[in-house]
């Protein structure tokens, strides 16, 4: 499985402000988790261009391990895959 950092849930009450990326509410990594041991096993660093990923999706192809992250505040699209 794969999860964003959004952003933190008091960053969101009082709408966006940009402030708050500095402050460090608002995330610019991905997650990588082994579903079955409920255990994180890496995490990518995407970066200032990163910031504020929202989206994961997947190639429609079953056998693809890969796709790819939409991250709103550089309207940013990240390609991801798996490596060994």
């Amino acid at each position: 499985m794969i999860s964003t950092e959004w952003g933190a849930p008091k960053a969101l009450i009082d709408g966006f402000k940009v402030e708050d990326i500095q402050a460090g509410l608002y995330g610019q990594c991905l997650h990588i988790w082994d579903w079955a041991k409920h255990t994180r096993v890496q995490t990518i660093d995407l970066g200032q261009e990163g910031a504020i990923p929202l989206e994961i999706r997947f190639l429609h192809e079953p056998s693809a391990a890969e796709g790819m992250v939409g991250c709103a505040l550089n309207s940013s699209i990240f390609r991801f895959y798996k490596t060994e």
